[in-house]
């Protein structure tokens, strides 16, 4: 006995067209943009307060113990003694925080700039004092900002959820 069967497939081509509509934004300047703005920048602020927070991490390593005479300035000056590392008056910490997203054009899409440029002269002191340590007073580096490749791993993934989120399986 024979069987005749077959199998009809209709696709909606407008929303086909929404949903090219949607991946060419997301993979334009604009809509990185809107990435590095709303998902990788405060990515990167939440590694910045775990980091303060443990005092270092795996981008980082734990941060180096203060001197104990750094700990007795500290504690003179009405400060904590040998905690928190790298916070004092909590200025390289809030800026860090709370400095709004700088992402420009490079001619292969978009970058973002973190921290933003343009921190007042004594906070781009704090984060370079940070970052690479100073001879004098002896100050071995703590660095506050970094990656590590759980970081671009992550990244990579929220930026894959962000272009693809709402196309799979929206067109069958």
């Amino acid at each position: 006995m024979t069987v005749n069967s077959f199998m009809i497939i209709d696709l909606d081509d407008r929303r086909l067209a929404a949903q090219i509509a949607q991946l060419q934004h997301r993979m334009s300047n604009n809509g990185l943009e809107e990435f590095l703005e709303d998902l990788a920048d405060p990515y990167l602020k939440d590694r910045v307060s775990s980091r303060f927070a443990s005092e270092g991490d795996d981008a980082v390593n734990q941060w180096l113990p203060l001197d104990p005479t750094t700990v007795q300035i500290r504690q003179a000056l009405g400060y904590g003694g040998a905690h928190p590392i790298n916070v004092r008056t909590r200025d390289l910490i809030n800026y860090l925080m709370h400095s709004g997203p700088e992402t420009g054009a490079v001619p292969d899409g978009m970058e973002l700039t973190f921290p933003a440029r343009g921190a007042p002269t004594p906070i781009q002191e704090k984060i370079e004092t940070a970052q690479m340590g100073k001879p004098f007073p002896n100050t071995p580096p703590r660095p506050v900002v970094a990656l590590s490749q759980t970081d671009s791993d992550d990244l990579t993934m929220l930026l894959s959820d962000y272009i693809t989120e709402g196309l799979m399986g929206g067109i069958i």
